[in-house]
């Protein structure tokens, strides 16, 4: 893999997440456009809590896909190094995510 290739694949999602994040949080605490629409966090069925961690999920399954690419043809040392560091970075993630997201 180039090395062009191998950095944007590490750090795209280090640029598309938080202009997601600030985006998403922006409409959904500032603007409360989903609470309009799927209710607050007490709500049956699906609510706008189920949407934030639909988010941050589908932002997490995306940054690990992408920094896995990214990682292939390195030894597997620095690939369960990079395992270990996104599992920390995903926990940290998804608590401030849905911090400031979760409506109750």
């Amino acid at each position: 893999m180039r090395l062009a290739t191998r950095i944007a694949l590490v750090a795209g999602p280090l640029l598309i997440v938080p202009s997601v994040t600030s985006v998403y949080t922006y409409l959904n605490i500032d603007k409360r456009v989903f609470v309009k629409h799927l209710g607050c966090g007490c709500s049956p069925f699906f609510n706008t809590n189920h949407l934030s961690l639909t988010i941050c999920s589908v932002l997490l399954v995306g940054t690990g896909v992408s920094w896995w690419i990214a990682s292939r043809g390195l030894s597997w040392r620095w690939r369960a190094l990079g395992a270990v560091g996104f599992l920390g970075w995903s926990l940290i993630f998804l608590q401030g995510f849905m911090y400031h997201n979760a409506w109750l």
